[in-house]
C-alpha cells in the first residue's frame, strides 16, 4: 500500500523565483547610450573653431630691382700675380693693406715655405684687440643693440690691419732674402671690399634704363687671387658709401598709387629683411620708374647687381582670420530713437505692440539682441519679430512698422558654446585670410573663437 501510494502521489516542478539584478539593468543602459554616443560622435560633421589673433597683411608687388653704388674699380699699377689680404664683403680701414701684387710669381710658394700663412699678432697688438673689444662692451646697452654690427665691421677692420701690418713685415723680410719683387696695394679710403667687375661701377640713378634691369644678359667678372694681371686691370673694387639706391620699371597704376607717397616700405625676398626706402618717380621714354633711395642694408647686398623685391604698397593691421569664416546674415532695422537702454544693464529693449486674450491693445518691453548700430538704425535678428510688427517709441505717440532689412558680414562666435553670430568690418582681404577692425562694440576680440568653415553651421547652433 505504501509502494502504491508512493507512485500515485503528485509531483509538483519546484520554479526558482526571478532574481531581478538591478546593476546588469543599469550597465546596459550605460553601454546603449555609450554605443549611441560613439556611433552619434563619429558620424557627426565636426567643428573646426580658429582662435582669432592679431596679424596683418601687405598687399605687395615683386620686381627685380638694379643696384646702383658709390663703386670705384682700382686698377693694378703694374703687372705681376695678385693676392688679396682683405675679406670680400667686408669693410675696411684707409690705408689696410688689401692685395698685393708679385712681379716673379714665386710670392705665394715662398710664403708657404717658410710657414707665413698663419700669422699671429704680437702681444702689443693682441691688447689692442681686447681693449677694443672692453670698451665696447663697457659701453654697450639693449637699446642700442644696432652698435653690434657698426663694431663688429669696425673691429674686422683692426684685426684685418694688424693681421696685414705683420704679414706685410715678414713678406719684406723675405722677399728682401730671395729677390722677390711685389707691390702692396692698400685701401685710399675706408669701404666695402668686392671682387668683381660689371661694367656698371659707374652707372648714375639717372641712367638706368629698361634694358639695363632686363638680366639675362648680364656678365660678372670674378677676380681671382694668385691669377696674373697686367698693368691696368681691375684687382679690385670699393663701395665707399652706405648711401644706395634699387632701381624698378612700375607699370602706369602702381606710379599712380605711389604719386603721394615720399617713402615706401619693401621686403628683400632673398632673407626677408623689412627695410624703408625714399621714393622718388621718374619717367623716361615712356615708361616709369621707382628710384629707392637707402642708408643701410646695402653690405649684405654688396656682391648682387640684381636684387629681388617686394614693394609693399598697403598694409593693414588688425584681427586676421580666414576667409572661410565669414558669412552674411541678414536683420532687421529700427531706428535708433524707438530704442529704451537699461540704466543699470545698458540692454537694449523696444516696446512692442501685442494684442492681448481679450483683443485689446498693448506693449510689452523686449530685450533686443543687437547686433550692429550703422547710421542711426539698430540692426535685430529677424527671430525676434516679424514683419508688420510695430514698435511704439516711448513717450510718444509715434510707432514704426517692423519691415526694413539689411545685411552684414560677420562671423560665428563660439566663445558660449553656441554660434552666435558677430559682426566684422573688413580692413583687407586676400585669398586666404582678412583683417577685420578689433575692438569694435559688437565685433570680436583677440583670443576669441570663431568657427573655421562657417557654411557648416547655422544661427544658434550647439557647439560643445
Amino acid at each position: 500500500m505504501a509502494k502504491r501510494r508512493k507512485r500515485n502521489a503528485k509531483v509538483t516542478r519546484y520554479r526558482k523565483p526571478i532574481n531581478f539584478n538591478v546593476g546588469m539593468l543599469i550597465f546596459g543602459i550605460i553601454f546603449v547610450y555609450v554605443v549611441v554616443y560613439v556611433a552619434a560622435y563619429v558620424t557627426k560633421e565636426h567643428v573646426v573653431v580658429y582662435e582669432v589673433k592679431s596679424g596683418s597683411l601687405a598687399k605687395n608687388h615683386s620686381y627685380t630691382g638694379f643696384a646702383v653704388r658709390e663703386e670705384n674699380v682700382i686698377n693694378a699699377t703694374k703687372s705681376g700675380y695678385v693676392n688679396y689680404y682683405a675679406r670680400e664683403g667686408e669693410k675696411t680701414g684707409a690705408n689696410n693693406i688689401v692685395y698685393t701684387i708679385d712681379e716673379s710669381g714665386t710670392l705665394s710658394s715662398t710664403l708657404a715655405e717658410n710657414g707665413v700663412t698663419d700669422v699671429e699678432p704680437d702681444a702689443e697688438e693682441l691688447q689692442s684687440l681686447r681693449n677694443e673689444i672692453m670698451n665696447f662692451s663697457s659701453s654697450f646697452t639693449k637699446e642700442s643693440f644696432s652698435d653690434v654690427y657698426d663694431f663688429k665691421y669696425s673691429f674686422d677692420s683692426s684685426v684685418l690691419k694688424v693681421v696685414g701690418l705683420s704679414m706685410m713685415n715678414q713678406i719684406e723680410a723675405l722677399s728682401g732674402e730671395s729677390g722677390t719683387s711685389f707691390e702692396r696695394g692698400v685701401a685710399a679710403a675706408s669701404g666695402i671690399v668686392e671682387y668683381y667687375t660689371d661694367g656698371y661701377e659707374n652707372v648714375t640713378v639717372e641712367e638706368v634704363t629698361s634694358e639695363m634691369l632686363d638680366k639675362s644678359n648680364y656678365q660678372k667678372t670674378i677676380l681671382k687671387n694668385n691669377e696674373l694681371v697686367s698693368q691696368g686691370d681691375p684687382v679690385y673694387k670699393m663701395i665707399t658709401s652706405e648711401q644706395w639706391y634699387i632701381v624698378i620699371e612700375i607699370s602706369e597704376e602702381t606710379a599712380s598709387q605711389l604719386s603721394e607717397k615720399s617713402s615706401v616700405n619693401l621686403i628683400f625676398k632673398r632673407d626677408g629683411i623689412k627695410a624703408k626706402a625714399d621714393l622718388e618717380l621718374v619717367t623716361k621714354d615712356g615708361k616709369n620708374f621707382a628710384n629707392l633711395s637707402l642708408k643701410n642694408s646695402m653690405i649684405r647686398y654688396a656682391s648682387e647687381r640684381y636684387i629681388d623685391i617686394e614693394l609693399v604698397l598697403s598694409e593693414e593691421e588688425g584681427l586676421k582670420i580666414p576667409v572661410s569664416s565669414v558669412v552674411e546674415k541678414e536683420f532687421y532695422l529700427i531706428p535708433e530713437e524707438y530704442a529704451i537702454v537699461n540704466e543699470d544693464s545698458s540692454q537694449v529693449q523696444f516696446l512692442k505692440e501685442v494684442t492681448l486674450e481679450d483683443g485689446t491693445l498693448s506693449t510689452q518691453l523686449v530685450d533686443a539682441e543687437i547686433y550692429s548700430l550703422t547710421n542711426g538704425e539698430y540692426y535685430v535678428s529677424t527671430d525676434q519679430f516679424e514683419a508688420g510688427d510695430y514698435i511704439d517709441k516711448k513717450d510718444s505717440a509715434d510707432k514704426y512698422a517692423i519691415g526694413k532689412k539689411a545685411s552684414l558680414i560677420g562671423v560665428y562666435n563660439v566663445n558660449k558654446g553656441y554660434a552666435d553670430f558677430k559682426e566684422i568690418t573688413k580692413l583687407y582681404e586676400n585669398n586666404e585670410y582678412c583683417i577685420v577692425k578689433a575692438n569694435s562694440t559688437y565685433g570680436l576680440a583677440v583670443y576669441d573663437h570663431i568657427v573655421l568653415d562657417a557654411s557648416a553651421v547655422k544661427d544658434d547652433q550647439i557647439i560643445y
